[in-house]
């Protein structure tokens, strides 16, 4: 990893784990002008990994191609250095797929893989091997991607590389189901689903419910194959995310401004707009927008009343005090925003805790992350 005198990489490494790639982009921009200016070179070039990968999600590779030419000169200028050139060259095989150019990205890859070994960078091999599982896999040699994923996996367990190991299980999933074994494809993208949520790298997860969208499709599960696609496209904004959003409207024929939402929570504005009740003002109700919120930004996560009492109130739970003060505002709130309070659909309660059920169509405009 870049040395601690990059602390913008760190912040645009969160910042992409997050999903915020505008903001991980403009940071990891700074760091690999901090890591010039360093000659730190392998510093630099996780740097230049992370710009690709926001400006492949914003579609905006063209804009960054000044990077590009960079790697291309320094592969030149450090020739017989393993450690920087299996960067560099995995960097610009990623490059060439990204310009729809599978045959040199093999190519480069390959060379990448070499250099891996020569100089033991596991990590960077554990990517490389993904890489060449996805170009494979373009390819149709479905058995020679599968090996070299189970390969990558072993590496990415050895060193904890949780984002590395989620895709090659995304990966995998889709191998599965373009082979028709449909079960396992699914299970292994649930796999891949549980992965992300624990290790919190967010930017997959739409990736992962995309693609178990497409699996139920085929699979002929037109109703899973709609609540998952719905669940996907969950505060998917075109301009965030533009490549998702693409792809959403490629394979569903449809646009993600056709959803519908049960709720549309405006931040800036203290507002909500319930599908059944319409627009809701909060300005006056802090603590319960701060509540449905906080429900809204997880949907199916249980929270106690433990965890309800320290998030929104700050306080230490003590339930001769906090109990009543509990009911009394989840009430309000399903008042507010429930079709029928007495038989909530969107503020549930079950032994774990309040929640709002997955299938909930949720939006969240303006939200900052930390």
């Amino acid at each position: 990893m870049p040395t601690k005198s990059l602390p913008s990489f760190e912040l645009a490494r969160l910042y992409y784990q997050r999903g915020s790639f505008q903001i991980s982009l403009k940071e990891a921009l700074v760091a690999a002008e901090q890591a010039k200016a360093a000659t730190d070179l392998i510093g630099w070039t996780h740097c230049a990994r992370l710009i690709f990968q926001c400006s492949f999600e914003l579609e905006k590779l063209d804009e960054v191609e000044f990077f590009y030419s960079e790697l291309l000169k320094l592969q030149i200028s450090v020739n017989h250095q393993a450690m920087l050139l299996c960067k560099i060259e995995h960097l610009l095989g990623m490059w060439s797929l990204a310009k729809g150019q599978p045959t040199e990205a093999e190519s480069l890859l390959k060379r990448s893989l070499e250099n891996t070994t020569l100089c033991k960078d596991y990590e960077t091999m554990a990517r490389v091997l993904h890489a060449l599982a996805f170009v494979k896999t373009l390819n149709l040699d479905f058995e020679i991607a599968l090996n070299l994923l189970e390969k990558a996996l072993i590496l990415t367990k050895e060193l904890t590389l949780a984002e590395i190991e989620t895709s090659c299980l995304i990966l995998k999933g889709y191998i599965y189901s373009q082979s028709k074994t449909f079960d396992q494809g699914v299970e292994l993208t649930w796999q891949a689903y549980e992965n992300a949520k624990k290790s919190e790298h967010h930017h997959l997860i739409a990736n992962i419910l995309i693609q178990l969208a497409l699996i139920y499709r085929d699979q002929g599960k037109t109703v899973f194959s709609e609540i998952f696609y719905a669940m996907a496209a969950r505060g998917l904004e075109k301009e965030k995310f533009p490549r998702l959003v693409r792809m959403i409207e490629q394979e569903f024929q449809t646009s993600s401004k056709l959803i519908e939402y049960d709720l549309v929570i405006e931040e800036n504005k203290l507002n909500i707009k319930a599908r059944n009740k319409g627009s809701i003002d909060f300005k006056n109700q802090h603590v319960l927008f701060d509540l449905i919120k906080l429900l809204s930004k997880s949907p199916g996560t249980r929270f106690s009343k433990e965890d309800l009492i320290k998030k929104i109130w700050n306080q230490e739970y003590n339930p001769a005090v906090h109990d009543n003060t509990i009911y009394v505002n989840v009430k309000r709130l399903r008042t507010l925003l429930e079709p029928d309070p007495q038989l909530p659909q969107y503020i549930l309660r079950d032994r774990l805790g309040y929640f709002i059920p997955s299938t909930t169509m949720v939006k969240i405009q303006n939200e900052e992350y930390l």
